[in-house]
């Protein structure tokens, strides 16, 4: 399968885009540090096979930021999501060569926030959510409840980055329970190399334990 303008790096990326785009394996969790490629791996493999998704892609991610609250944004509830999803705009805008909001409106990818997913029923869609490591149970338990017929769920996270006072420790709950280690429609993936440069390298070697609190 081609992956458009992207080309894996590594043996590990290159694993990582089959799972993802394995019509079999319905729910992925992908673990690693900053600058493994999480977010990068997950729109290429949708944009590789978004004509799969009938009703296109939906991107979300808890509203949580790193130090000092911004405080309350204007606008309505997708526009106040836009500011935390610049990591998957700046992605798509590489992977597609496009304008952002061009991008996001040829391959139907809408940005929804977490808090309004209760009640909705996704059908034939794949759904990527960032940041995953900082759900509760709950939140993560009405995630996975809305995934319907023809649609994947694909969680990235950093099990090792927890920002605004959160200490969830749902998503290893997730991975590690033995009734989703033996599924055949599911499967955790963790990116080991930090592919982003050498200034990332270097912070996550002065600052190790940082990303912790």
């Amino acid at each position: 399968m081609a992956f458009g303008a992207f080309k894996p790096l590594n043996t590990e990326q290159k694993t990582v885009l089959e799972v993802l785009t394995n019509d079999k394996i319905r729910v992925v969790v992908l673990t690693g540090a900053s600058g493994s490629g999480k977010t990068i791996l997950s729109l290429a493999a949708y944009l590789a096979s978004y004509k799969n998704f009938g009703n296109g892609a939906m991107i979300s991610r808890l509203m949580v930021d790193v130090g000092r609250a911004l405080g309350t944004l204007p606008g309505f509830a997708e526009e106040k999501l836009d500011p935390y999803l610049i990591c998957f705009d700046h992605n798509l805008s590489t992977l597609t060569s496009m304008p952002i909001r061009k991008a996001r409106d040829y391959y139907k990818i809408k940005p929804v926030p977490i808090q309004l997913l209760r009640g909705a029923s996704m059908v034939d869609c794949f759904v990527i959510i960032d940041e995953a490591q900082m759900l509760s149970e709950h939140e993560l338990l009405t995630i996975g409840t809305r995934i319907s017929k023809g649609s994947k769920l694909v969680l990235l996270g950093d099990l090792a980055q927890v920002d605004g006072g959160r200490n969830n420790k749902a998503l290893i709950t997730l991975v590690k329970h033995p009734k989703f280690i033996a599924s055949p429609i599911a499967k955790h993936l963790h990116l080991s190399k930090t592919v982003r440069g050498k200034v990332t390298e270097l912070f996550m070697e002065v600052f190790p334990g940082e990303e912790n609190e």
